[in-house]
């Protein structure tokens, strides 16, 4: 289960890059592209080793929540920042409890 919650936001951020792309924004395609290549890094690195993984997610989860509450204090705009504000902060919410269980 802890894997297809990974893979999911991995996918997420894929998601969030061709929407991006769509509404012209090649900033968005590459931090998107960027973002869900690290979430799949730590995909791998939690398969082989689960404490280590979950620590990398915690950590890149709390980075991207810090980027996103930024974003969206300066916008104001629920869409596309405050979604994925409040998504990747139950995301880190979920890796800390995970690394913290392990």
């Amino acid at each position: 289960m802890d894997q297809g919650i990974l893979i999911a936001y991995g996918l997420f951020m894929l998601a969030g890059a061709f929407f991006g792309w769509r509404a012209g924004s090649k900033i968005s395609l590459l931090a998107g592209l960027g973002s869900a290549v690290l979430v799949f890094v730590g995909v791998w690195i939690e398969s082989a080793h689960p404490k280590n993984g979950f620590l990398y997610i915690s950590i890149l989860a709390a980075m991207l929540s810090i980027v996103f509450t930024k974003r969206f204090v300066k916008t104001r705009k629920f869409m596309p920042s405050g979604m994925l504000m409040v998504v990747t902060i139950l995301f880190f919410i979920f890796a800390a409890i995970r690394f913290i269980d392990l």
